[in-house]
């Protein structure tokens, strides 16, 4: 099972099969041929158990409500003007979809600590979401965006912060792209739950076990480069 909320809608339970993504990953990538693959899977599907439980928890007794309108209430004079988050689904094949819930406030105030550095992308190494509407004042706000690192899937990055500055200036014909990037454990900590950072772990831990693999690592130094053996 898994979770979605947005900035205006509630927190709800929604269906995502963490076994059947696992078996299907091993089953078609060079996953399979990790001698420990059964004790890595079991374990990992301890873990998302442990934090899926958490949040359905914190779903029951929050019913009709989401983490940012609580903590609008708890702290109206810090969020009342500023309170947003970035919503990223990544979609497995067999298994459902799996809702990333970014928290641009804890993003901001790394970017504003100057702990981030500097990228530059071309259109194809992010993914914007697709839904941004095109605002033409855009094109000269020179507010850097912000991406965070993904992994599973084409892009290396998603815009979790400046989407409708970076349409504006797609549309109004750039290709390259100047931002800030998250490293991996930052993203790790700009999540409102544990369960969408330890997913975001094993995505990375699947990228990293494919790509050792393929260079023919010795499975005993993979297998110690494990978040969770």
């Amino acid at each position: 099972m898994a979770y979605r909320f947005t900035a205006i809608e509630p927190i709800r339970y929604h269906e995502f099969d963490y076994e059947k993504f696992l078996n299907f990953s091993i089953a078609n990538s060079q996953l399979g041929e990790l001698p420990f693959r059964k004790e890595w899977k079991d374990k990992w599907l301890s873990i998302l158990t442990k934090y899926d439980d958490d949040v359905k928890k914190y779903i029951e007794s929050h019913s009709d409500t989401n983490p940012m309108l609580e903590r609008a209430k708890a702290n109206p004079k810090q969020f009342k003007k500023r309170n947003e988050m970035f919503l990223y689904e990544f979609t497995s094949p067999n298994a459902g979809s799996f809702y990333f819930h970014f928290d641009v406030e804890k993003i901001k105030r790394l970017a504003e600590k100057n702990r981030l550095h500097k990228v530059t992308l071309n259109r194809f190494q992010f993914y914007l979401d697709k839904d941004t509407p095109y605002e033409k004042s855009r094109i000269i706000n020179s507010s850097l965006p912000i991406f965070a690192p993904i992994f599973a899937v084409p892009q290396q990055y998603v815009a979790v912060d400046g989407n409708k500055r970076i349409m504006a200036k797609l549309i109004n014909g750039e290709r390259k792209f100047s931002g800030l990037a998250l490293d991996p454990q930052q993203a790790v900590e700009c999540f409102f739950f544990d369960l969408d950072a330890w997913f975001y772990r094993l995505l990375r831990e699947m990228s990293s076990f494919s790509k050792l693999i393929y260079l023919k690592i010795p499975f005993s130094e993979i297998k110690n480069q494990s978040f969770v053996l």
